[in-house]
């Protein structure tokens, strides 16, 4: 019993963009984490360490920027799989 999906063009695109969108995430998802590290670690360190801005409100500083990075986060993901079904689902010109 042979698998026609081996040699199936349309099935070699989809794996080829597959990879590549996973490889875009990727390095999406280690930036977006190196910068809302560095946000937050730099704003913990003005609240509490330089005493800049008053824990009350620092804490609300810091769930701001947990709740704008979720945003961002979940509308980044939601875009992407939105663009990925819609390259998937284009008929192939070849």
């Amino acid at each position: 019993m042979s698998h026609s999906s081996d040699t199936d063009p349309s099935d070699a695109r989809a794996r080829e963009l597959s990879r590549q969108r996973q490889e875009q995430m990727s390095r999406f998802f280690v930036a977006f984490a190196v910068v809302e590290g560095l946000l937050l670690a730099v704003s913990v360190i003005a609240i509490y360490v330089l005493e800049l801005i008053d824990p009350e409100l620092g804490v609300w500083v810091l769930i701001g920027i947990g709740v704008l990075g979720g945003t961002v986060l979940s509308t980044y993901i939601l875009s992407t799989n939105r663009r990925n079904q819609r390259e998937l689902d284009k008929p192939d010109l070849s």
